[in-house]
């Protein structure tokens, strides 16, 4: 008994920082609202001498002033690791009110004669849009009328009714559900949105504090991620993804 009391005890002192230092968390603001901040209390109930300082903020996250980032484009720098979280599938959305007065693409080059709201400006002069149904392919060049890496914004926009967007599918579960989004072209697939991944200091391999929550973030967002199953509730992130898709 007195060894497992001694193993439990290290595995304890492990999982705390030296300093006494919470584990600092900076994520991209958007995917940290909808995706991470519902995450949060759950891993500090499951491991709850883990504190964490959390922040949604671009520029710390350019700073590179953390322990655990949450981002998507992550930099090639060769002392910081990476952990895949997954590419969020993507969609094409809009307002009823938007497509009842400038009418519903019934096929993809039918986009060309709509206001198109694209996830950042391509290097081309025309954004190239890609989609697939079954074994059919097409490529469709557009001007977008908002281009912006942005996707909360590009959200925004598509649920103001300014246009279609192309975004994460997880940002319009709710209001698909609400009926104040609607697919375009549902029947067709467009490319994921960017890759978000899980970064961390090549220097904090070891770190069981770092490994718990990288584990715990893939064991969890990846799910969260994915389409939901025909005719079952979609496993929506938290509150934070309802009142984003307001």
């Amino acid at each position: 008994m007195s060894e497992e009391a001694d193993a439990a005890r290290s595995a304890i002192a492990r999982l705390q920082s030296p300093d006494g230092r919470p584990l600092r968390v900076v994520a991209d603001p958007t995917y940290g609202r909808v995706l991470l901040a519902p995450l949060v209390p759950r891993f500090l109930e499951a491991f709850a001498r883990v504190p964490l300082e959390v922040a949604l903020d671009a520029q710390r996250l350019a700073q590179g002033t953390w322990d655990v980032a949450i981002r998507t484009h992550p930099p090639a720098d060769e002392t910081i690791a990476r952990r895949l979280l997954g590419a969020p599938p993507a969609l094409l959305c809009a307002t009823p009110q938007y497509l009842q007065q400038r009418g519903t693409p019934e096929r993809p080059d039918d986009l060309r004669m709509h206001d198109l709201l694209t996830p950042e400006a391509s290097e081309l002069p025309e954004f190239r849009l890609h989609l697939s149904r079954n074994a059919q392919r097409a490529e469709v060049p557009l001007s977008p009328k908002l281009a912006v890496d942005d996707p909360a914004v590009l959200h925004a926009a598509a649920a103001a009714g300014l246009g279609i967007g192309l975004l994460p599918e997880f940002l319009c579960r709710q209001g698909l559900v609400t009926s104040r989004l609607k697919a375009v072209l549902p029947e067709w697939t467009v490319p994921p949105a960017a890759a978000l991944y899980a970064l961390y200091p090549l220097s904090l391999e070891s770190d069981p504090r770092v490994q718990q929550f990288v584990d715990f973030l893939a064991a969890n967002i990846v799910p969260a991620l994915a389409v939901p199953v025909a005719g079952r509730a979609p496993a929506a992130p938290g509150r934070e993804a309802a009142a984003a898709a307001h």
